[in-house]
C-alpha cells in the first residue's frame, strides 16, 4: 500500500476546526453532566471564542462535584439560564430528555446544540422543529463525525464518480464497552441501546456520504445483556441510489473496528487505526474512514489484474471542538447549522426503522422526510406536536409489550387459552 500527499484543502469554514471565528466570547450553558456533557465541557475549555457559563445536572453528587470546581450549576435549566443569560445552550442529557429540555430553551430565542439523537421520537422531533420556527431559534444537532475532514473528502470521491457506481457498502461498529457503563439504569433501555447511542451516527455518516437510505431489515440480540437493550445486531440497507449495504453492531464484543478505534475521536478508547466501512464501486473501492483507495492496475481491470491500496493523507481534527466552532459561528450569525432538525430527523426515522424492522421481521420502507411545521401557525403545530408525544410514548409501550407477550407464547408453544 503506498502513501500519497492528497489532502482536503478547501475543507469549508462551517466545517473546519478554526470556524469563521468571530471576535465575540459566547457564554454556553451545558444541560447533563455524563460522559458526552463532560466532552462537550473539555471542547468549551479548548476553544479561546467559547466560555462555559453553567451546569444543569440533576444528580446531586455530579453537581458538587462541579461545585467544587468554581462551576455555577443547577437541577433546573429554566433556572440557570434565566440566571446565566448564556448566548447559547448544549442539551446533552439522555435521549429521552432532549425535547423537554430543549423546548423552553429554543422558546426563549438561544440557539441550542442537541446531542444526536435529536429526540427519543419523530413526534418529539417535530415538536423541536415547531418551537424553533415559531421562535426564529438555530437548532444544531450533534452529529460531530461529519466535521470530519476524511467525510468531506469520501463523499467527494462518491459523488464525483471517483469509485464509479457504488454498488455495496459494508461497516462494522464493535466494541466493548466496561461493565460500569450499565450501572445506570437508562443505559439497559432500548432508548440508549447501540442502535439509537451509536449506530445512529453510522447512519448520519452513510447518509452524509452515500445518500438517503431508501429501506431496512435487521435482526437485534439481546443474548449477554438480558432486558430491553439489544447487545448485538445485523442490518440491511438498501439507498436510494440502488447500493445495497450491510451492517454489524455491538457494543459487547472485543474488537479493533468501530469509528472510535479509526479516529480516536473518543479520548478513552485507544486508537487501532482500522477502518471500519468499505464503499465498493465499479471503478474502485474505499476503506474509510482512514481513506485508502483500492484500484487495479493502471486504474482500471477485471479480478485477473493486480490491485492495491493508495492511502490518502487527511488531517485529523478534534471533531468537537469544530463542532463547537461551528456552534459559535451559528451563535454569532455566520453561518447556519451543518445538520439541522430535518436532517437530523432522517437519520432519527431511519434508527426507529431499524427497531421497526428487527421487531417485525420485514423489510421496513423509510417514508420521504416528512414537511416539518414552518413559522405560519407554529404555535398550534408545538402544541400539538407535544400532545401527541406523551401518546405516542403510551401507545410505544402498550404496542412492545404485546409483541413481548406474543414472544413469551411463542417461545413456549402456547397456541390457545
Amino acid at each position: 500500500m503506498k502513501t500519497t500527499g492528497k489532502n482536503t484543502e478547501g475543507f469549508t469554514s462551517a466545517q473546519s476546526a478554526e470556524g469563521m471565528n468571530s471576535s465575540a466570547v459566547a457564554k454556553l450553558v451545558v444541560v447533563g453532566a455524563g460522559t458526552i456533557g463532560m466532552r462537550h465541557i473539555m471542547a468549551i475549555n479548548l476553544c479561546p471564542g467559547a466560555k462555559l457559563a453553567g451546569v444543569a445536572e440533576k444528580d446531586e453528587s455530579v453537581r458538587a462535584e462541579l461545585a467544587g470546581k468554581g462551576i455555577a450549576v443547577s437541577p433546573n435549566v429554566e433556572r440557570l439560564v434565566e440566571d446565566s443569560q448564556p448566548d447559547g445552550v448544549i442539551i446533552a442529557t439522555p435521549t429521552d430528555a432532549h425535547c423537554h429540555s430543549a423546548l423552553p430553551v429554543i422558546s426563549a430565542g438561544i440557539p441550542v446544540l442537541v446531542e444526536k439523537p435529536i429526540a427519543a421520537s419523530l413526534n418529539e422531533s417535530e415538536a423541536i422543529a415547531a418551537a424553533a420556527a415559531q421562535a426564529g431559534t438555530q437548532v444544531l444537532v450533534g452529529h460531530q463525525r461529519r466535521y470530519h475532514p476524511q467525510a468531506a473528502m469520501a463523499r467527494e470521491m462518491i459523488r464525483t464518480g471517483k469509485l464509479g457506481e457504488i454498488l455495496l457498502v459494508s461497516g462494522v461498529w464493535g466494541v466493548r464497552k466496561h461493565e460500569g457503563y450499565y450501572r445506570q439504569g437508562f443505559r439497559r433501555t432500548r432508548e440508549a441501546g447501540p442502535v439509537m447511542i451509536n449506530f445512529i451516527h453510522d447512519i448520519d455518516m452513510l447518509r452524509h456520504v452515500l445518500g438517503e437510505i431508501e429501506s431496512v431489515a435487521a435482526r437485534l440480540s439481546n443474548k449477554i445483556g438480558g432486558g430491553l437493550k439489544e447487545d448485538a445486531g445485523v442490518v440491511s440497507m438498501k439507498f436510494a441510489s440502488g447500493a445495497l449495504g450491510s451492517f454489524a453492531l455491538s457494543d459487547r464484543v472485543t474488537s479493533p473496528w468501530s469509528w472510535e478505534s479509526a479516529t480516536g475521536e473518543n479520548r478513552i478508547v485507544p486508537d487501532a487505526g482500522q477502518n471500519c466501512f468499505r464503499f465498493m464501486g465499479t471503478e474502485s473501492s474505499l476503506d474509510f474512514p482512514n481513506l485508502v483507495h483500492w484500484t487495479h492496475e493502471g486504474g482500471k481491470g477485471d479480478w485477473s489484474r493486480s490491485i492495491s491500496g493508495e492511502q490518502i493523507k487527511c488531517q485529523r481534527i478534534d471533531p468537537f471542538v469544530s463542532q463547537l466552532n461551528h456552534f459559535l459561528d451559528v451563535i454569532h450569525g455566520l453561518a447556519k447549522p451543518l445538520i439541522d432538525v430535518r436532517d437530523a430527523t432522517a437519520s432519527l426515522r431511519a434508527a426507529l426503522a431499524v427497531l421497526e424492522a428487527a421487531d417485525s421481521g420485514c423489510w421496513v420502507e423509510l417514508q420521504r422526510p416528512q414537511r416539518l411545521p414552518k413559522a405560519a401557525g407554529a404555535g398550534t403545530s408545538v402544541w400539538i406536536a407535544s400532545f401527541s408525544v406523551s401518546f405516542e410514548k403510551f401507545q410505544t409501550g402498550f404496542e412492545f409489550g404485546i409483541f413481548n407477550f406474543w414472544r413469551f407464547c411463542r417461545a413456549r408453544d402456547i397456541t390457545r387459552f
